[in-house]
């Protein structure tokens, strides 16, 4: 920790980012509701994975070259917002009434549960903002003489993630709470996807509008 500076400072801002809402948690909430407790933390874990994919490229410097060429950073803009473009008109045209009352398999519940993960860990892979956080936001607390940066990087991106992943746990709880109180006929299951993937869409309409940089 000799090389971090200004921790609890880090600290609570991290903390306060995660707590902002954004696509992870929504997503994250989508498959808890629209599935059950496992969906959501499969979901969960995804992000996590997608953000140690930004984090390892942070450490080996992709990601400074990625800021660095405009081109590059707006191809994955877009490729994110498309991806969650298609999150969102996906949901808007689930059935998740009919999803719960149709009977499921083990087998088909596991192979649920692995695409939660996959498609979680692309809400955060292809998400450019994540990608400078970890070039702007973490290099702030780390010491300029430090004789091991790459160390401390990843070290404060461990802890960033770890939070993160801790906060989308109790999210999950919260969902799920949400979720055991809807009786299975509640109109709440018909409007749901709708207003959820409207969200998702609008997120996703956001994102290609940013400006990076």
């Amino acid at each position: 920790m000799a090389d971090i500076e200004n921790f609890w400072l880090f600290l609570a801002t991290g903390l306060a980012l995660n707590l902002t809402p954004g696509a992870d948690m929504l997503y994250v909430i989508d498959r808890t509701i629209a599935g059950r407790a496992h969906n959501g933390i499969a979901a969960a874990f995804g992000i996590f994975a997608g953000c140690m994919v930004h984090l390892l490229l942070a450490a080996v410097g992709i990601t400074a070259l990625l800021a660095a060429s405009p081109a590059a950073l707006s191809l994955l803009k877009y490729a994110g917002a498309i991806y969650l473009a298609w999150l969102g008109i996906s949901l808007m045209r689930s059935d998740v009434l009919r999803n719960l009352q149709s009977p499921s398999s083990e087998t088909l519940s596991s192979i649920r549960v692995l695409g939660d993960f996959i498609k979680g860990v692309a809400v955060n892979v292809l998400n450019p903002k994540i990608a400078l956080f970890f070039v702007a936001f973490l290099p702030q607390f780390i010491r300029h003489d430090a004789g091991e940066p790459v160390i401390a990087l990843v070290t404060l991106g461990l802890i960033f993630n770890v939070v993160g992943t801790a906060l989308l746990f109790v999210v999950v709880w919260g969902a799920a709470k949400v979720r055991a109180h809807l009786a299975a006929g509640s109109p709440a299951f018909k409007w749901y996807p709708r207003v959820a993937g409207a969200l998702m869409l609008a997120l996703g309409c956001r994102l290609a509008l940013t400006t990076l940089g």
